[in-house]
């Protein structure tokens, strides 16, 4: 009886360290693809602040977008991400201007099993009204 239960034990443990190990690598996988999300709300924010300070000093013109797409790259470097673009249009409307921050990035997976599932795009657009060039008078 002894030989069938050491034999049933690694059984179990055959089935069941895979199963183990490909949830760990989930639980992986699932931290840096939240942390590769979380890089893109930063890198919108990050443009978003820099539209509002450089608006309310009279400063955003058309040639603040290298500033703002520099300012977006940085703020979206992450683990996995490849691809980076970032982009920024500024539109005039009356005194003052909507600025649309846009960044797109290729999500590869860390872990093993994320090979499986391939690229993924991954990105982010956000629209932000300001208010008069020059701060309000």
């Amino acid at each position: 009886m002894g030989k069938r239960r050491r034999g049933q034990v690694l059984v179990e443990f055959a089935v069941g360290l895979p199963l183990l190990i490909g949830f760990l690598f989930f639980l992986i996988e699932s931290g840096y693809y939240l942390t590769a999300k979380q890089g893109i709300h930063t890198a919108l924010r990050e443009g978003a602040v820099l539209a509002a300070i450089r608006s309310q000093n009279g400063l955003l013109q058309d040639g603040e977008r290298p500033a703002l797409v520099e300012a977006m790259r940085v703020a979206f470097k992450r683990p996995g991400i490849t691809a980076q673009t970032a982009s920024v249009s500024i539109e005039r409307e009356g005194k003052g201007c909507i600025v649309t921050l846009k960044v797109e990035g290729e999500y590869k997976g860390i872990t093993p099993i994320a090979h499986i599932f391939n690229v993924h795009p991954i990105g982010g657009r956000l629209i932000v009204p300001l208010g008069e060039i020059g701060g309000a008078k």
